[in-house]
């Protein structure tokens, strides 16, 4: 994948993410940029979901966003990535 059409799927999803919970700000997005894991806890903050309603929420809204199967997080995150699939299921199964 090319790197503009990384960027392009990157905005895509902050563009999506921003219609889906309207009151995150750029600032809020661009620390959810850095760490993906953080964004539970900022819709916890921001609408007071518990961490379970968050965690069903990012599902839902991820499950919506892949029609043709594709998942753009998964996507972005492999392009940024240099690790080898193998050595990312093993830092996985690390974090495990």
């Amino acid at each position: 994948m090319s790197k503009d059409m990384m960027q392009g799927k990157l905005t895509q999803l902050r563009d999506a993410v921003k219609q889906r919970w309207g009151v995150l700000t750029d600032k809020d997005l661009d620390m959810v940029d850095e760490k993906l894991v953080q964004l539970p806890g900022l819709l916890q903050a921001r609408y007071g979901y518990t961490r379970e309603q968050a965690e069903k929420e990012i599902d839902l809204f991820l499950s919506n966003m892949k029609p043709e199967g594709i998942n753009p997080v998964e996507t972005v995150r492999e392009t940024l990535s240099d690790s080898t699939p193998e050595e990312e299921a093993l830092r996985c199964l690390k974090i495990l």
